[in-house]
């Protein structure tokens, strides 16, 4: 279990106590303490080469080794209240997002709103004493900062030529020993400052990583380059994606570095798998997502991560079935029951597979095949159709509550279970079956064609 440090810091940098744990690292103990009472492996998740604006390292005064991402000179001298800076450089690639537009003059922080790219070279309509820093007055030729704020605004950047860096190590160490953590998760590797990433990316893991006792488990960072192969177990999980895109999303990033990474002797994560329940915006996670990307993620001997909500977790009517489905997983990977074949199977991106616990209780990999618009519709129901054993299987649920299904066929030749082997009752309805919808149930269709199961599904009637 990956504990990120904001559930008990304020902010990253010096990592103040949260209100909600006034005895310190004592109350993270304790809470350390359960999650491996509960027999679970407890790690702590980091951002460690950035501050949080909020953080002593950057206001009410800048730390002198934030990073700067380009400087310039003041042309003109600058009094307190000026709102329109010149300087000799241009400003052009200078970023416009919000909340990255700030300047650093000595001590005081400068939010420009626009700027000019032909001469005079000016930041326009600034806003003085940002971030509860003090304005001053400045002499002409004063030098200005671009402050090398994070693409996710709520973090400045560390320089790595200073000892910044170790300083905070210490402080992660401090917190990761004291804890009683056995893993880390170097969040935001990809911010730290260059040009020479190959050296101050792994440079900044290894000044954390070399003072953590005792050493990780395992180790994992958002980014990684060849020299940190000594330090991370994988690393480069991508950011969530709602479920609609989850599939697609899995086959353009993951699902493609996989193989390059394998060539490195390594895995990278097939997460980061977000995690919603239905709603007007969303479909919600659905089984078949999570068995797509954590299939895809055995095939290439990568781990997922699943970015739980418990909120999202609670509302989902699907999430005893979601949760079974990366059980089954990671059973697979704990007894290494995937052959070499079974893993060629799965690097095919375009055939999604299930696995089955057969009627005897061991494990079954079959391809599937989505059965689309049940009973005409989109929604609520969702199918996939699978061979074995010389009959037609349907899996199939109720994407966000329970309801029922008629469809025209003979109820002497289907059974319907929640299990394979064990058979449940079911009622007649119509000129056929009538079938609960809710969670995952199986149907096998005996003596019939695969066609016509897909079309009694598709002609169903919705109760």
């Amino acid at each position: 279990m990956d504990v990120y440090y904001g559930v008990f810091c304020k902010t990253a940098g010096h990592f103040p106590w949260r209100a909600e744990y006034p005895r310190g690292i004592d109350d993270v103990k304790r809470l350390v303490d359960r999650i491996v009472a509960a027999g679970i492996t407890p790690g702590i998740h980091i951002h460690y080469n950035k501050a949080t604006k909020e953080d002593a390292y950057v206001t009410p005064q800048p730390d002198a080794r934030l990073n700067l991402a380009a400087n310039f000179t003041l042309r003109e001298a600058l009094d307190e209240q000026q709102q329109t800076i010149t300087v000799e450089e241009n400003p052009r690639q200078s970023p416009m997002e919000e909340g990255r537009r700030i300047l650093r003059i000595q001590n005081e922080l400068i939010e420009y709103q626009r700027y000019t790219t032909t001469p005079p070279y000016q930041f326009l309509d600034c806003r003085r004493s940002a971030l509860q820093t003090a304005a001053a007055a400045y002499p002409r030729g004063e030098r200005v900062g671009l402050l090398d704020v994070d693409t996710w605004p709520i973090f400045v950047r560390f320089t790595q030529d200073t000892d910044i860096q170790e300083e905070v190590a210490r402080r992660l160490a401090e917190i990761y020993r004291g804890a009683g953590f056995r893993f880390v998760y170097f969040d935001g590797a990809e911010d730290v400052p260059g040009p020479a990433y190959w050296h101050t990316v792994s440079r900044a893991q290894w000044l954390v990583y070399r003072k953590l006792d005792p050493p990780p488990l395992i180790a994992e960072g958002a980014c990684k380059s060849h020299f940190s192969w000594h330090i991370l177990s994988r690393g480069n999980a991508f950011d969530v994606f709602k479920p609609e895109a989850l599939k697609e999303a899995v086959r353009a990033f993951p699902a493609a570095e996989a193989p390059q990474v394998a060539n490195d002797f390594t895995s990278i994560n097939f997460g980061w798998l977000g995690y919603w329940a239905p709603g007007s915006n969303t479909i919600g996670t659905q089984p078949d997502m999570i068995e797509y990307a954590t299939s895809r993620a055995a095939a290439w001997d990568c781990p997922i991560s699943l970015v739980g909500d418990l909120p999202q977790l609670e509302a989902h009517p699907r999430t005893p079935d979601n949760l079974e489905v990366i059980r089954r997983w990671e059973e697979v990977r704990e007894k290494a029951w995937l052959t070499a074949t079974h893993k060629s199977q799965l690097r095919n991106l375009a055939q999604e597979h299930t696995l089955l616990l057969d009627e005897r209780g061991n494990f079954e990999l079959v391809p599937c095949f989505q059965i689309e618009k049940i009973a005409g519709r989109v929604d609520p129901a969702r199918a996939f159709v699978f061979e074995r054993n010389g009959r037609v299987y349907v899996v199939f649920w109720h994407m966000s509550g329970e309801g029922s299904l008629e469809l025209e066929l003979d109820p002497r030749n289907t059974k319907l279970m929640a299990q394979l082997g064990k058979p449940l009752d079911t009622a007649p309805g119509g000129n056929g079956i009538r079938l609960p919808l809710t969670g995952r149930r199986y149907l096998e269709c005996a003596g019939v064609s695969r066609e016509t199961v897909l079309a009694a599904f598709q002609n169903a009637k919705l109760l």
